[in-house]
């Protein structure tokens, strides 16, 4: 969620079509993201590792549990992790994590609004970073984003 910034109902959502190891993007068509709007999210060679081991594992546990489905997060069992209010297993599964190593204030939100941090951080545009959160609006974006008046100050003093 981190490297790519997808909502954690589109995260769940997610199936192995979706993710190209080769070109190393994400290739999310727009039926499943909040907005109705397919995008394209690059990702770096370590997560293409991760996705490429994950998706080795799925596929043995589809065929020992023979469920037939696509989706990307696969419970042990083979069906779809979902993250709905009352079954939100990806949110207790990151929660879970956060409690083995003594992090705290990281939840999906928190991780989607660092890869928008970070993006603007490294000089992204805002227009840019709106296009990949998928917001339909700029506002919502710079809202989104919770930007001081020092960042404002020392991105500025760039342009001077």
């Amino acid at each position: 969620m981190y490297q790519t910034g997808v909502r954690i109902g589109t995260l769940s959502q997610l199936e192995q079509k979706h993710v190209d190891l080769e070109s190393k993007l994400l290739r999310i068509d727009g039926g499943i993201i909040k907005n109705h709007e397919a995008i394209y999210l690059p990702f770096d060679d370590v997560l293409a590792r991760i996705l490429a081991a994950l998706m080795k594992q799925n596929d043995l546990i589809r065929t020992d549990s023979k469920i037939n489905n696509d989706y990307l997060f696969i419970s042990i069992n083979g069906s779809m992790i979902t993250n709905s209010p009352t079954n939100n297993n990806i949110t207790k599964r990151l929660c879970k994590y956060l409690r083995d190593y003594s992090l705290k204030n990281i939840n999906p939100h928190a991780l989607r609004r660092g890869f928008a941090k970070n993006l603007l951080r490294k000089g992204a545009d805002v227009a840019l970073i709106s296009k990949a959160l998928g917001h339909s609006d700029l506002a919502v974006t710079t809202r989104y984003l919770h930007i001081s008046k020092d960042e404002v100050v020392d991105s500025l003093r760039k342009y001077l």
